[in-house]
């Protein structure tokens, strides 16, 4: 049924004044609404297909007619208010649905819009911090190698060129970490015999700032010289220095920090022992996901990434090492490193 039978169904109540017609004329009433058709366009109608209906009638008959369509109009009127009162009702129920959606969405993105610059503006902070460390180591041996050049004491020159090399080599171990751990990617490890002890030591020599500034015992014990692990050098710095950063950022002040050397049958087990703030199991399980810094540890310190443990899983694989981790809360963690050794016979090829 469309708009268009009007007419025919008009014509059909004339004759039969029936119900029937009357309910065929509701249902008109509901395609005007759906059609978006005022009361004028209804009533113009309704005038000319009258007119149309009552031309050929006498005069009498004329009037009866006017009379019936009268009652007819205001049938379909009647039903047309209501079904057009309930239909406003749902447009406006349905475009306040949208609306209050609409805000619902963009106070999301507001939100989260927010939400990421927060998190960028902490990364940065917290990289900015991280760089701080061998920056001043730089500045302070430029500045002490300038004032032995001022006073002729050119012989202390050497060991502060040592201090500003090795600082210059933390940063760049530093920024190619941060870019390894951020893009899931590390570039292809040359594993080769090394000695444990001199990455050990340079590991444990860029810790120890770090561990005075908050007066925490660092104590190792310099494994034998002779230690030879198959692994690459620069992998190991980064696996030991983030371990012993986070070692030494989630212990409290005063607390201590060791790193001892062992070996079992296949592996040279290094292990980095703190007595920090611990982990629960439900923080152990995440802890080297990307960007993550359990609750306790990011209310205890501001600093941190939360990608040297992602750097560290990530290391640890590409070297076909093993890393455990022991932890409780309040009792400290300690991270032990499982490093394939070196035979003999790879000792002798590797330094022939």
């Amino acid at each position: 049924m469309s708009a268009s039978q009007y007419p025919d169904v008009l014509a059909e109540y004339l004759r039969s004044r029936s119900e029937d017609a009357l309910y065929r004329a509701s249902l008109l009433s509901q395609l005007f609404v759906n059609e978006d058709l005022g009361p004028e366009d209804i009533l113009a109608l309704h005038v000319e297909s009258l007119d149309r209906l009552v031309a050929d009638l006498s005069f009498p008959k004329r009037i009866r007619a006017q009379n019936d369509a009268h009652q007819f109009l205001l049938e379909v009127m009647i039903t047309y208010g209501v079904q057009h009162r309930h239909y406003l009702e749902l447009r406006l129920g349905e475009r306040t649905r949208l609306a209050e959606t609409e805000a619902a969405f963009a106070q999301q993105r507001a939100q989260a819009a927010e939400e990421l610059e927060r998190e960028k503006t902490s990364v940065l902070g917290m990289i900015v911090h991280e760089m701080r460390t061998p920056l001043t180591a730089m500045q302070a041996a430029l500045q002490m190698a300038d004032r032995y050049y001022a006073s002729g004491r050119t012989d202390m020159v050497e060991p502060l060129h040592r201090r500003l090399a090795g600082a210059v080599q933390r940063m760049i171990r530093m920024t190619d970490d941060l870019a390894a751990a951020t893009s899931d990617t590390t570039a292809p490890l040359i594993i080769a015999p090394l000695a444990l002890r001199e990455t050990l030591d340079m590991a444990i020599e860029w810790a120890r700032a770090a561990a005075s500034q908050k007066q925490i015992a660092l104590q190792y014990a310099a494994p034998a010289s002779d230690i030879m692990v198959l692994a690459e050098r620069d992998a190991m710095l980064s696996i030991f220095g983030n371990l012993l950063s986070n070692a030494i950022r989630y212990t409290p002040r005063g607390g201590q920090v060791v790193v001892t050397v062992g070996a079992d049958d296949v592996a040279v087990i290094v292990a980095v022992s703190d007595t920090g703030v611990g982990m629960a199991p439900e923080v152990r399980t995440q802890i080297f996901e990307k960007f993550y810094r359990g609750p306790q540890a990011a209310t205890m310190a501001r600093e941190g990434v939360g990608l040297g443990l992602t750097l560290v899983r990530m290391l640890v694989a590409a070297l076909s090492a093993r890393l455990e981790v022991q932890s409780e809360p309040g009792a400290g963690s300690t991270f032990r490193v499982f490093i394939p050794a070196a035979q003999r016979s790879d000792q002798q090829g590797g330094s022939a």
